[in-house]
């Protein structure tokens, strides 16, 4: 089907992202201790004067938030301060597999090169 400059594909059950790059470790991945999946995700809050987004890393195996972001943005820098926060708070052993949407904000470069910095340097 083809609706102006677009075409459907009526078979597909997911939406691509063209910022996806990262296969879905996450089905294959038996959790048997902390910190060998986190989560992450972004919502919105209605405040009573306006909206503020929030950037929340949960530890799946606990279920425990470890990181969070509040801001008026939704720019990568929000989720870059919760990925902080859950760094600082935990200091995860290689091999952790960190899940997200495949939101522009997690394949942002700025994010993509911070984790790929801390992969390098083993600084997580």
């Amino acid at each position: 089907m083809q609706i102006g400059a677009f075409e459907c594909d009526t078979r597909c059950s997911f939406l691509f992202s063209f910022h996806s790059k990262a296969a879905n470790l996450v089905p294959e991945l038996p959790l048997t201790g902390l910190d060998q999946l986190w989560v992450a995700d972004l919502t919105y809050i209605r405040l009573a004067v306006e909206f503020a987004d929030l950037a929340v890393i949960l530890e799946a195996f606990s279920r425990r938030v470890i990181g969070w972001a509040l801001d008026g943005t939704l720019e990568s820098v929000l989720t870059l301060g919760a990925l902080r926060m859950a760094l600082d708070a935990r200091r995860p052993k290689p091999g952790l597999v960190h899940h997200s949407d495949r939101g522009v904000q997690y394949a942002s470069p700025s994010t993509r090169n911070y984790l790929s910095n801390m992969v390098s340097t083993g600084a997580a």
